[in-house]
């Protein structure tokens, strides 16, 4: 086991920037997720960590030793990919002991560690099995397995589930979280599944268009969004970002309603525009009177302990999630007021979170901190 540390980590293809600037340092044994929309560097910086990329900028340090410059053979790393890559004419066991046969290992240690591995993941019965006669979900675990048995200082992990039915995945994070709290080796995973970054990870780092917009517990990257890219990003349904203009007394709705702010400490962005985020569970629909604002209802969800409305005010979506069984008509004009204290506000200018307090200037843009 080993800490990782990125430090200005950058990757150019030509004149493209992939990757600008990321400053990432991972504990020893700590369980990392980085997550994003699909082309925002996640993977390209998981394969800089792994050696399968050449950096254009920065350095990365596993341990005590500087990688940066070394093979990825040489960075005591170990990857799982997407794809199983399992070699299709070769066992359980041969496939699981290739990469310790190729090093030489002597037998009598590589039948233990492939033992020791197969009594971890289940695939104790499996072992004399090609992969054909595997599920998706045994040949992902053969796959972990290949990567356990080098006993490696880190283990990369490039989108793994995303081959498996939704039954399936839910299944392979428990046993991922199973599998981390008994080896405790330090992880990093790549994902573009918010629901596997929040239940798997120790922390999160959320990137978009090459940057790191926020590193943090799910809770905090929940609750406490960085910037309004991350508010919209985690969290399922998105959250509700409307545009206001801040008062005395509260914020004036650019379609037309009015919301109460109770904190004080947004004075001084009086008369200035701000992007204002309220999460759908914290929507309480209700009658039109003395509600924040109405819309109309264009689709109800039934999910069965939960159900979504989607409603309209003019171009402004409005989602809300109940938990009590109860939803409005299609078609209905329902008041919406957002539970006390619930909500979120971001600064048009730079997407990034206002603070309590904070000055009514603009802030900087994400960058890779």
């Amino acid at each position: 086991m080993a800490r990782v540390a990125l430090r200005g980590v950058r990757k150019l293809y030509g004149q493209q920037v992939a990757i600008e600037s990321v400053d990432l340092e991972i504990a020893d044994g700590e369980f990392v997720v980085i997550v994003g929309p699909s082309g925002c560097g996640k993977s390209t910086l998981l394969r800089c960590v792994a050696g399968l990329e050449t950096l254009s900028g920065g350095s990365i340090q596993i341990g005590e030793r500087d990688v940066g410059h070394l093979e990825p053979g040489e960075r005591n790393v170990a990857m799982v990919f997407q794809n199983y890559a399992l070699y299709p004419h070769m066992s359980v066991f041969e496939n699981m002991s290739y990469g310790l046969r190729i090093r030489r290992m002597p037998k009598a240690e590589i039948a233990a560690r492939v033992d020791r591995a197969a009594q971890i993941l289940g695939l104790g019965e499996l072992l004399g099995r090609r992969p054909r006669e595997l599920s998706g979900g045994q040949r992902q675990r053969v796959a972990m397995g290949r990567a356990i048995v080098r006993d490696p200082e880190v283990f990369l992990f490039d989108e793994p589930l995303s081959n498996l039915d939704a039954k399936l995945r839910s299944q392979m994070r428990i046993e991922l979280r199973k599998l981390h709290a008994r080896l405790a080796t330090t992880s990093l995973y790549v994902t573009h599944d918010q629901v596997e970054a929040m239940t798997l990870a120790n922390r999160i780092v959320v990137m978009n268009a090459g940057l790191v917009e926020q590193i943090g517990t799910p809770a905090e990257v929940h609750g406490q969004p960085a910037s309004r890219f991350v508010a919209g990003f985690i969290g399922s349904p998105a959250m509700n970002i409307l545009r206001g203009r801040i008062d005395a007394d509260g914020a004036q709705l650019a379609d037309g309603g009015r919301l109460q702010i109770a904190d004080p400490s947004l004075r001084s962005w009086a008369g200035r525009e701000v992007d204002i985020g309220i999460r759908p569970e914290h929507f309480r629909p209700g009658p039109i009177e003395g509600a924040a604002i109405s819309a109309t209802v264009e689709l109800v969800e039934l999910l069965g302990a939960d159900t979504i409305v989607h409603a309209r005010r003019g171009d402004a979506q409005i989602l809300a999630r109940l938990h009590d069984g109860a939803a409005p008509a299609l078609d209905e004009e329902v008041g919406f007021t957002p539970v006390p204290g619930s909500l979120h506000f971001f600064d048009p200018a730079t997407g990034r979170r206002i603070e309590p307090g904070q000055s009514a200037v603009a802030q900087p843009a994400a960058s890779g901190t």
